[in-house]
């Protein structure tokens, strides 16, 4: 399972963005790879911190999706664009 998190300087995107959304729709998901998109709070309503909760919300409900998904919950790859891959980037060496 691929689980990306958008970029967006912290204050802008949205999980729905078309370019990074479809590019990793298109190279995983004929694969066999189930892409999860999610969103986070943006600033000023929530900082980093904030942010990086949402996040590991968000991981933390995929897993447990994961099997209705056809997904391994044991099996996540985390990627992010930009803020998002901070956040990932901090998600990981929590």
């Amino acid at each position: 399972m691929v689980f990306l998190v958008h970029g967006g300087g912290w204050r802008h995107g949205d999980k729905a963005h078309e370019r990074l959304v479809q590019n990793k729709v298109a190279r995983w998901v004929p694969r066999g790879v189930v892409l999860v998109s999610v969103n986070y709070r943006l600033l000023p309503e929530a900082g980093p911190d904030e942010q990086l909760r949402d996040v590991a919300r968000a991981l933390a409900t995929a897993q447990r999706q994961a099997p209705g998904w056809g997904a391994d919950p044991q099996r996540f790859l985390t990627m992010g664009h930009s803020a998002g891959a901070h956040l990932v980037a901090l998600l990981a060496a929590t």
